[in-house]
């Protein structure tokens, strides 16, 4: 009986050369390196507590805001304290040194179980850069805008 590999055919034909290109590994490396580069550019925001981190935390704090409100069945005002740098019951991370909020009901947002909101904006930022946070009247959704301050 004859011995085969998955290397030597039977026939005694010598198999084709396999593996990959140059040219393939390079791509592969490309991607990799794009790839890379958003994730870090991407995360940059959130693991270097910048103002994305702050806004990010705001954001959270909104959103849990409205969502006692829904499972509670009553309005609950989120309060925004620029002092104390703090969103409801949260304290904002990456050290801003703007926490503005404009309309809302004086130093608070409204949220009410229909899930509707006082309309509001509340400014997240330093000398560099900014987020706006836009609370809408009608669904109470909360959405991050970018913004350069310098």
């Amino acid at each position: 009986m004859r011995r085969t590999s998955a290397t030597s055919p039977a026939d005694g034909i010598a198999p084709a050369q396999a593996g990959f290109t140059l040219l393939e590994l390079l791509v592969v490396l490309v991607i990799l390196g794009f790839a890379t580069g958003w994730v870090a550019v991407r995360a940059s925001a959130y693991l270097g507590g910048g103002i994305g981190t702050a806004a990010a935390d705001a954001r959270r704090a909104l959103v849990n805001c409205r969502g006692q409100a829904q499972v509670e069945g009553r309005p609950v005002l989120c309060r925004v304290d620029p002092v104390e740098r703090r969103v409801g019951t949260v304290r904002l991370k990456g050290q801003p040194t703007r926490l503005e909020l404009a309309g809302g009901t004086g130093d608070a947002v409204l949220f009410y179980p229909s899930g509707e909101a006082s309309a509001a904006r509340l400014l997240v930022g330093n000398d560099v850069e900014a987020r706006h946070l836009l609370v809408s009247p009608v669904t109470g959704r909360i959405r991050i805008v970018e913004d350069h301050a310098g």
